[in-house]
């Protein structure tokens, strides 16, 4: 029982491992996306015009999201 004991240890930790990276590159692929579609600001110039600020690539990078 001792050898077996340890894989399924040595195998639960490679699964908590792998759910872990897995959910931080999901959550930096959110964060991303968000990033992307919503504008920092926006200024209305008329009822015609408006215009919108976005985070640049370089930021999105800083902030430690993926493209």
């Amino acid at each position: 029982m001792g050898k077996l004991k340890k894989f399924l240890t040595q195998t639960r930790f490679v699964m908590q491992d792998t759910l872990l990276y897995m959910t931080e590159a999901s959550v930096k692929r959110f964060v991303a996306s968000i990033c992307y579609f919503v504008p920092i600001s926006t200024e209305v110039v008329s009822s015609n015009e408006v215009k919108n600020k976005y985070y640049t690539d370089e930021e999105i990078a800083q902030m430690g999201a993926e493209k």
